[in-house]
């Protein structure tokens, strides 16, 4: 006989917690904390064999893909997206998906956002105001990634299983909420900066000085390879950018934010 679904989610769970104590047992110096790991780990073994006696249920390799991904460059092949290195959102940041998330957005806004300014690209008034609300909308993603990172480096310095236990949990949630958050950013901007793009290829009237070229204050700006570049070419280039940032984020696997 099978497993019926009340008995495979209780088992994922219970294997959830067996890699945490795991963890622990691994990690930690404290003898006290170590005994206690060791016994609760018994007892979730214990749960385990009780639920599946016959060993039916196989662990989905579900980490397989990531670890692909992670050994190898995610941004190899892209125009764009090529010119950045991955890095970790945080010390301790290991999920692929985060740190690549992370990387687009501060690319994005180190970047792109700094030749997007209205003080180099000339927009149509209410195109304009529209752009400004990008900042507020940014400043959210950001909100939500700092509680992220400090959620991922409070797991690192966490001693007590049950502290550690309820701060997976947290991770889980503020990851999730992160993605979303950023992958809502994400679309807004590239419809935003897609109409754009195609109105100035189509000689339209949004953009009002697309042949000037983008020059920094180094006193207040950070150059960037879009230094020189045409306003009109900045804005094709910050369109294929976040093309390339939807596709290698998946973006349309991410539910809407409700």
């Amino acid at each position: 006989m099978g497993l019926s679904q009340e008995q495979i989610i209780e088992i994922e769970k219970m294997k959830k917690l067996e890699r945490t104590y795991d963890g622990i047992i691994k990690t930690s110096r404290n003898a006290e904390q170590l005994q206690r790991s060791q016994m609760e780990l018994k007892k979730i073994k214990d749960r385990i064999s009780q639920l599946d006696p016959n060993g039916i249920y196989i662990e989905p390799q579900i980490n397989q893909s990531k670890q692909s991904k992670t050994s190898s460059d995610p941004f190899e092949g892209y125009a764009m997206l090529s010119r950045f290195q991955l890095q970790r959102a945080s010390t301790h940041s290991t999920d692929a998906d985060i740190n690549m998330m992370y990387t687009i957005i501060n690319s994005w806004e180190t970047v792109f956002m700094t030749a997007l300014f209205d003080k180099h690209v000339k927009l149509d008034y209410s195109l304009n105001s529209e752009r400004d609300t990008h900042y507020a909308i940014l400043s959210n993603v950001k909100r939500y990634l700092k509680t992220l990172c400090e959620t991922v480096e409070d797991f690192q310095m966490a001693t007590r299983e049950d502290a550690k236990l309820q701060l997976v949990e947290m991770k889980r949630r503020y990851s999730r909420q992160f993605l979303n958050e950023g992958a809502v950013y994400l679309r807004k901007i590239k419809s935003f900066w897609d109409n754009i793009d195609a109105d100035v290829k189509s000689h339209g009237t949004m953009c009002t000085n697309r042949e000037d070229r983008i020059t920094y204050d180094t006193r207040f700006e950070t150059e960037s390879f879009l230094k020189g570049e045409t306003v009109e070419t900045v804005i094709h280039k910050a369109a294929a950018f976040l093309d390339e940032a939807i596709k290698v984020l998946r973006l349309p696997e991410f539910p809407d934010k409700k």
